[in-house]
């Protein structure tokens, strides 16, 4: 799926150009954010703590450009470069990825190469936007003590100043083997703690005078909890997508026993069930589910 990636946007920048006007071209674009926006949550979603993360980092980083009033183009090397800025974590061990004990300092190192990793499988295309250098410094602070190259200030590309406070933000609000998820009173707080330090303290304000301004709000752990029963396995990845995309807590069960050890270990908003294997089976999950009193 990676590689598949790779070729979209190959193909999207090839075809970028021309006699096409603006209004085509502005089409072309937002489809192409949008094709790429399905992959990409298609690499996360078997991921229980990043499944959905990045739909909502690249919605976010797009009203925080908004918010700061940037050029319509730069608003699109922003949104690109958040759906694409950890492609190249595939290229790291998946164990380091999802250890849930602390990393040594050799380990944090081989984590942080999934910059240049993704720099790697995307260095060959001709990007008509800035996307690759936003990718490469999205993980520099603003005093300068972050990687890979230290920079500090307004040395750091717009874009990537806003996807390092969007992806610090959104990530606090996952849960993580390691730590509960924060709230978002706890998140912003964490925001305005770091801002000159970690985060531009510009980016911060618009970012916070975004998130006051929302209705739905982004912490997906908070939000409604789905039991997806799919014995078939890949039938529903386009609805289980939509719905952590959507800020839904998605448990999957790949069988209907299962799904029901999950309704009754934790009672959810709502079960769905795939029947087009097995409709009986799926008929009898109901019924238990509806006999239990436990869940009502």
């Amino acid at each position: 799926c990676t590689e598949q990636v790779a070729r979209l946007i190959e193909a999207g920048s090839a075809s970028g150009g021309g006699d096409a006007d603006a209004a085509t071209q502005d089409r072309g674009v937002q489809a192409l954010v949008q094709v790429v926006d399905v992959l990409v949550g298609l690499l996360e979603i078997d991921d229980p703590d990043r499944g959905g993360m990045t739909h909502r980092a690249q919605r976010l980083a797009r009203s925080v450009a908004e918010e700061m009033g940037l050029e319509a183009e730069v608003i699109h090397e922003i949104v690109l470069a958040t759906l694409l800025r950890d492609i190249g974590r595939s290229t790291v061990e998946p164990d380091l990825l999802s250890r849930s004990s602390a990393l040594s300092t050799e380990e944090h190192e081989r984590v942080r190469e999934h910059v240049p990793g993704s720099l790697r499988l995307l260095g060959h295309i001709d990007f008509p936007w800035k996307v690759l250098p936003i990718i490469r410094h999205h993980h520099e602070c603003y005093d300068g003590t972050g990687y890979p190259d230290g920079l500090r200030g307004r040395e750091i590309p717009i874009g990537a100043r806003i996807i390092g406070a969007v992806e610090a933000y959104v990530a606090m609000l996952s849960h993580r083997p390691y730590r509960r998820a924060l709230t978002e009173d706890e998140a912003s707080a964490e925001l305005m703690r770091y801002a000159g330090q970690q985060f531009d303290p510009e980016v911060v304000e618009a970012l916070l005078r975004v998130l006051d301004r929302q209705v739905s709000r982004l912490s997906a752990p908070s939000g409604p909890v789905v039991v997806l029963a799919d014995p078939g396995g890949d039938s529903t990845a386009a609805f289980r997508l939509r719905l952590l995309n959507q800020g839904l807590e998605v448990v999957p069960a790949d069988g209907f026993d299962e799904a029901l050890t999950s309704v009754r270990q934790r009672a959810p908003h709502l079960v769905a069930v795939s029947a087009d294997d097995d409709e009986e089976g799926a008929l009898r999950l109901l019924r238990e589910i509806r006999r239990d009193r436990g869940l009502e």
